[in-house]
């Protein structure tokens, strides 16, 4: 049986800072022995992962934002993320993440809400919203 290495956890409290109210959340995937993802809905950067991760492997990682700024979600987006990443792990990461998601973050939170929203879990579009997607 091939066994996957998973870290998930909040940026204030595995590094120590604050990114304000609700904080932040993203995931470290082991998928080799020398492959890493960091999976982070508002972009991350291969400084900032080599300054906390100094493992000398192959880091994945997305660059970009896919989920709104004014967004709380990011918890979702990670689960989201790891739900479907195990079931497509023969996709290398970029086109793992270009078939998941757009470039559009409105379509994104979208595509979470629904997911959870299967499970009878209902997302609102953010903190002060009563309404659900």
């Amino acid at each position: 049986m091939r066994m996957h290495k998973l870290f998930l956890n909040n940026k204030e409290t595995f590094f120590s800072i604050s990114t304000g109210p609700g904080e932040h959340w993203f995931t470290i995937l082991r998928t080799s022995v020398h492959a890493i993802e960091v999976f982070d809905s508002l972009g991350t950067s291969a400084s900032f992962i080599k300054q906390w991760i100094p493992y000398k492997s192959v880091y994945e990682y997305n660059s970009f934002a896919l989920q709104c700024p004014d967004s709380y979600l990011c918890g979702n987006f990670v689960i989201f993320y790891l739900v479907e990443r195990f079931h497509n792990l023969d996709l290398d990461f970029e086109e793992f993440i270009n078939d998941l998601f757009s470039t559009n973050c409105v379509e994104n939170q979208k595509k979470v809400a629904k997911f959870f929203k299967e499970f009878g879990i209902f997302l609102k579009k953010n903190q002060d919203d009563i309404r659900p997607y």
